[in-house]
This record gives structure tokens, C-alpha cells and sequence, in this order.
């Protein structure tokens, strides 16, 4: 398939995406061959040929940010210089029902001098300065807003506001989380009704990163829909993993957004509920908790197994199961896009943080995030500072789970098979703690970063396996460990502050219709009707249900006034019949 447009930093950044640093040791391995000089040109003309195709028109609209537009619509789009006579022209061709797109018309390599974008229009909106200011924000975090206005300035002629370059910033600096986010809604119980809906992502040290909160009426494909797509619009358009329970609202509102549809987005099902569903329906903890097992597997054939044993012990369920999609509830089969989280932990344990706030009005509820989010995000600066400052590189979480693996990686043998491309036989000890389990032979290549054990490809470091072989060649194992687990990426997730609010007799006057409460959404007089279906997940497993129990003798099954060993005397005085 061709390609219709990439530009130097694009190539620039698939390359530290896919190695990392590049100051470890790597002898062992083929150097990278260089791209071809008319790859790696100044203009985005020498990459783009007639007859080029792609499955989207994303690339075509990067071309067309420095070009006018002639012509755009869902299924053509055609650009031009206004200094000369150089034109584009693409279409989406419906052969075979593929729908891809196709350059039609291009007459030639473009050789006028790009005047950039001359004003602060449309085009030049927060995500296109994202892809001018990125490389100077991941060399200097800190970098001021003066100095990335005067870099557009200077180098699109482009006099940007200075909120389009502050969410810009947001946006590169959010890429330093890891591309997984949950969802969840909670019930407010104050004088209105309604939910709040919070979406959390993961930091470096596998902690909780407050994304997105929004108050709706209730919980429903509409509300969702809207949510997620402020999100795409004013968070990010980065490729995600989405991780919810199996709300109905929520998985409408993913089918029916292209933008959270594959490849932008991969939806995944939170396992917890998934074997809470089942457990609900056949009443059946074993089956449950098979069910966790299959789905937290990280190996193909201990999943199958798993699941030949529910096959025999109860074969409706794995109909069920497969209606699923075994990618969406399932460890190995996620490809690594869960980066090992299984369930909506991040959203649901911050929900108990703001338990106190859903019962206070709307306004109070919003001013105690703002300030929640506030001392939270200073907090975490001060002590990822204090961590780089001590000469960490890594988090704890990243180098805790190294530790481990390293520790098992000196009992593993380890047969070279190929030098060349880092291909390795591990094999396990036989550890008779654990009923002589191991003696495993596991496969690994280092120039694929894959291996049979799984656990590489989930989690992004490197398992024992990996350690060991690695030290079979006297290669830094720790240039395997991804980027996104390094201190300086956590602080650059908390590198933006917050701006203090003003008092409320210093804002502007407000123009336009003023939004009231719906008085509908009010609650009625009376005990409040109880919104929140509990199940097996709200109590702890093993948990029994309280029976009462009498005041006077302290036994249960009875109460004080059917005690048998109460005093049982006439409150009328008078004597026995």
C-alpha cells in the first residue's frame, strides 16, 4: 500500500516509539539501514505519487494545511497553490467495497517557496500546532508559551492565539501517558439528579491520571457519545485503548464513533464485570473465577486449557464468551494494547475519592475536583522531581517489576540460536516450592521484542527471559524497557499547573443566554429512591449476610423482645390470673 504523506519529525518519532534511547548498548544486532535520500527530503512532494492509496484521507489533510482546498467532501478532495499552478486531487474509490482513498490527479513536485499559514485561522488549530511545537516540548517540558508562539511565528508566519498554543502543549504532553484510558459514571445524590462521568488514564508509576469529568442527566448512548467525543476533540486523537464495563450506553456509543473504532481506538471490557455477569447469571462462583483465570492468561495455551475445563464444566457460558470477542475480555489475545490493566480499577477507586462530592450541588462539586486535581498534581510534581533529582530514570512500579523478573532470570539455561537477530531457547528451573512446577522452554527474539512467555509484549518490560538472554550477549537490557515508564514522561504528565480562579465579582459579564438548572432534574420530597443496583462486586468475597441479633443475650435469631430470657412482667400492675 503507498503512502500518501510523512514528514521527517513523523519518521523521527516512529523511530524512538519503536527503539527508545539510543545511547545503550545494541551490538549483536544489524545496524538500520538509512532511508533513501528522496525518503528523507524537505518536502512532502518527493513521497507522494499518483495512484498512492491509504484508508483514510488523514494523510491528505497534512498535506493540505499548507495548500488551499478546492474541494472537500466525504468522498473527494482536491488542493492548489495560489502561486502557481501545482494541484491534487484524491478520491475514495468503493472497488470491492474497500473505500480506500487513491490520489487522482497530481501534475509534479512542488517548487514554490510555502508561505505557511498566514493567520490564525481554522487550519491552524490546536492539533496541527501540536505537530510544529513537539519536538522543542519533549526536549524542555517547562518550555514557555512565549517561546513556541515565536517558533510558529517565525517558521509558518502563523500569529497563533495563546490558548491554541496552551492545548496544544496539553496535547504533546499528554503523549507521555500510556495510551490506556477508563471510563466510568457515578450516581450524584444531591439537590439534582443525574451522573458524572470520569475517564482516567495511567501515569509512569501505574497511578491513577484524572483525564476528563462531565456531569449528564443520566447514563445513556447519547451522554456517552458526547462525552467521548470531547475527549477526541479537546483531550486527544491519539490512538487509545478504552477500557468500561459492558454499560449498553457505552458500547452503542463506541460502535457508532469511527473515532473510537480500529485503528483510531480498541475498546476493551473490564474483566471484573464480565465474570461478575456471569456469576449474576448462573449464580456460580467457580465459574467465575475460571473465568478470571482464562481471561488474565498471558499464555495462548493455558487460556485454551482454562477454557476446555469451563467447555466441560458448563458449556453454555462459552457461547456466550465468544459472543464477546475474545479480544475484548481477554489478556492474551489484547495484542498489548491494555498495557496489563484488566479492569476500571483507575476510574472506580477514584470515584471513591469524590464519594463525599457527589452529594454536594453542582457548583461546590466542581470547585472540589478543581482543587482535588490541583493539590494532586502538585503533589505528584514534587515527588517526581524528587525521584529524578536522586538519579532515578525509572519509576518505582517499572523497576520493581524488573526486579523481579531479574532475580528469576539467574535460574533460567539460556541456548543461543541466532547472534544475528537475537534469537534465544530459554528454559525454566524445576522449583520445588511450587509442586516442581517450571522447566518451561520459552522462545525469545530481541530484534522483534517478542517472546512465547507474553509477558514482554503485555507489559512492556522486559521478563526474565528477556534479562537472561540478554546477558548472555552482554547487552543493557534495561534500553528494552519502554519509554513510558520513565520518570521524565511522568513529569511532563503533570508538568501543566492549574490557573488560580479569580474572585467572582472580578469576571467579565457574561454574553449571551444564560443556562439554567432544569427543574425537572430536581429531586421529589421524600427519601430518595436508591439509583445504585448492588451486587457481588460491592461486598468482599465470603462476606455473610448479617443476621440480627438479640440486646439482651447477644445471640442471633432472635431480638430482645422474643428473648427467652427476658424478664417478661405485665406493665399493668396487675397480679396473675
Amino acid at each position: 500500500m503507498g503512502v500518501l504523506g510523512m514528514n521527517d519529525d513523523d519518521d523521527d518519532n516512529a523511530l524512538d516509539d519503536d527503539h527508545g534511547d539510543q545511547e545503550h548498548s545494541t551490538h549483536g544486532f544489524p545496524p538500520m539501514e538509512a532511508p533513501s535520500p528522496s525518503f528523507i527530503a524537505n518536502t512532502w512532494d518527493n513521497i507522494i505519487v499518483s495512484g498512492d492509496i491509504d484508508e483514510s484521507n488523514k494523510q491528505v489533510n497534512k498535506v493540505s494545511e499548507r495548500y488551499k482546498v478546492n474541494e472537500s467532501s466525504q468522498v473527494k478532495w482536491a488542493i492548489y497553490c495560489s502561486k502557481c499552478e501545482w494541484y491534487l486531487r484524491a478520491c475514495k474509490r468503493k472497488r470491492n467495497n474497500i473505500g480506500l482513498w487513491e490520489i487522482t490527479i497530481y501534475n509534479g513536485p512542488h517548487t514554490c517557496t510555502s508561505s505557511g499559514i498566514q493567520s490564525d485561522g481554522k487550519m491552524a488549530d490546536a492539533k496541527f500546532i501540536e505537530r510544529q511545537i513537539h519536538h522543542l516540548v519533549a526536549a524542555d517540558h517547562a518550555a514557555k508559551i512565549k517561546l513556541l508562539h515565536a517558533h510558529m511565528l517565525s517558521d509558518w508566519n502563523c500569529d497563533c492565539s495563546y490558548y491554541k498554543i496552551w492545548d496544544a502543549k496539553a496535547e504533546s504532553n499528554w503523549q507521555h501517558i500510556w495510551p490506556v484510558i477508563s471510563i466510568d459514571g457515578t450516581h450524584l445524590y444531591g439537590r439534582y439528579e443525574g451522573k458524572l462521568l470520569i475517564a482516567m488514564a495511567t501515569d509512569a508509576n501505574n497511578e491513577v491520571y484524572p483525564l476528563a469529568f462531565a456531569v449528564v442527566e443520566s447514563e445513556n448512548k447519547d451522554s456517552w457519545k458526547w462525552f467521548l467525543s470531547c475527549i477526541r476533540r479537546y483531550v486527544t486523537n491519539r490512538n487509545l485503548c478504552i477500557i468500561s464495563d459492558r454499560h449498553g450506553g457505552i458500547i452503542e456509543a463506541i460502535r457508532e464513533d469511527s473515532l473510537w473504532q480500529p485503528p483510531n481506538g480498541h475498546h476493551r471490557f473490564c474483566l471484573r464485570h464480565v465474570a461478575s455477569n456471569f456469576n449474576q447469571w448462573y449464580k456460580d462462583k467457580r465459574l467465575k473465577n475460571l473465568i478470571m483465570r482464562a481471561g488474565s492468561c498471558k499464555q495462548v495455551y493455558k487460556f485454551n486449557k482454562i477454557m476446555e475445563t469451563i467447555t466441560k464444566y458448563n458449556g453454555e457460558p462459552v457461547q456466550l464468551l465468544d459472543e464477546l470477542t475474545v479480544q475484548r475480555w481477554t489478556l492474551v489475545h489484547d495484542d498489548g494494547r491494555r498495557y496489563g490493566a484488566m479492569t476500571t480499577n483507575l476510574s472506580e477507586c477514584f470515584n471513591g475519592v469524590l464519594k463525599g462530592a457527589c452529594s454536594l450541588p453542582i457548583t461546590a462539586m466542581v470547585k472540589f475536583i478543581f482543587y482535588k486535581l490541583v493539590h494532586y498534581f502538585e503533589d505528584r510534581r514534587t515527588k517526581t522531581q524528587g525521584e529524578l533529582d536522586d538519579g532515578e530514570v525509572f519509576s518505582k512500579y517499572a523497576m520493581d517489576r524488573f526486579k523481579r523478573y531479574r532475580d528469576k532470570a539467574s535460574y533460567h539455561r539460556v541456548r543461543m540460536h541466532d547472534n544475528r537477530i537475537g534469537s534465544f531457547e530459554i528454559t525454566t528451573h524445576v522449583n520445588p516450592f511450587t509442586a516442581n512446577r517450571g522447566n518451561h522452554i520459552h522462545n525469545m527474539k530481541l530484534s522483534e521484542k517478542s517472546g512465547t512467555c507474553g509477558k514482554w509484549h503485555l507489559y512492556k518490560i522486559p521478563c526474565s527471559h528477556v534479562i537472561a538472554a540478554c546477558a548472555q550477549m552482554s547487552v543493557d537490557v534495561i534500553q528494552y524497557i519502554d519509554p513510558c515508564y520513565k520518570l521524565s514522561e511522568r513529569r511532563a504528565c503533570y508538568d501543566r499547573s492549574f490557573m488560580p480562579v479569580s474572585d467572582p465579582r472580578n469576571w467579565q459579564p457574561i454574553e449571551g443566554p444564560i443556562t439554567r438548572p432544569n427543574p425537572l432534574m430536581k429531586r421529589r420530597r421524600g427519601r430518595p429512591k436508591s439509583t445504585r443496583i448492588r451486587n457481588e462486586m460491592d461486598g468482599r468475597e465470603g462476606d455473610q449476610i448479617s443476621r440480627p441479633s438479640c440486646g439482651i443475650c447477644r445471640e442471633e435469631g432472635h431480638n430482645r423482645r422474643r428473648c427467652p430470657n427476658a424478664n417478661h412482667t405485665s406493665k399493668s400492675g396487675g397480679g396473675t390470673n
